[in-house]
């Protein structure tokens, strides 16, 4: 039998993702916030059935965890997986933003 993994999002990820949920109700209404949630649920579905669908992020390269990415329109979920049943959501990045601010944002991991 196969393992069952769990994806848990760290609260900074979380906070992340309530953002732009939000932005989007505001800017684009409740349709589009909703196909933006559904799309959340649906990667993480993939991510917590296939683990390593995401590519390594070179952006942690230096780090001892190994970090993946999977992006979603103009977001990257950037996660790692933590044990043989946990993976953990360490960020939502909107990639329209300054690369330099990843690197600040990575720093505080």
């Amino acid at each position: 039998m196969e393992k069952e993994f769990e994806i848990i999002w760290a609260p900074r990820a979380q906070e992340q993702a309530n953002l732009a949920i939000t932005y989007c109700l505001t800017q684009f209404g409740r349709t589009i916030a909703r196909r933006f949630v559904n799309k959340l649920e649906k990667d993480n579905l993939r991510i917590k059935n296939n683990p390593f669908i995401g590519v390594v992020e070179p952006a942690f390269a230096n780090r001892t965890k190994q970090y993946r990415s999977l992006i979603e329109g103009y977001y990257k979920i950037i996660y790692t997986i933590e044990n043989d049943h946990l993976i953990q959501v360490v960020l939502l990045w909107d990639c329209r933003q300054d690369p330099d601010k990843l690197e600040q944002s990575i720093r505080q991991i």
